[in-house]
């Protein structure tokens, strides 16, 4: 099991994009919890962003230039300080499939 904290209290600034994940809102809220932020005005570059930490690894998932929350199929962009974050965010997901398929 990773020890993961949704917190809008993790320091961010300085993160940047370190990959994607292709996955459902849904999934992600199953895994990671209620979005740290939710933003509904379609002029916002982002809606919808988690920001955690997995074991020890600053990581951020969020929609890009939408406009819109993508609750289908998407391709979530995954940022952090390049330290692993999106193997945590993969692994820590795959954690979640695992244990609703047992």
């Amino acid at each position: 099991m990773k020890d993961i904290q949704n917190s809008e209290q993790i320091q961010t600034v300085g993160s940047s994009l370190s990959g994607k994940i292709y996955t459902t809102y849904d999934q992600l809220v199953e895994a990671f919890g209620a979005p740290t932020f939710m933003d509904y005005n379609p002029d916002e570059k982002i809606q919808v962003e988690w920001v955690l930490l997995i074991d020890g690894i600053v990581a951020t998932i969020y929609n890009w230039k939408l406009g819109y929350v993508p609750y289908d199929l998407y391709d979530w962009h995954i940022g952090g300080f390049n330290k692993g974050e999106v193997e945590a965010v993969q692994a820590a997901l795959n954690i979640y499939k695992e244990e609703c398929l047992s």
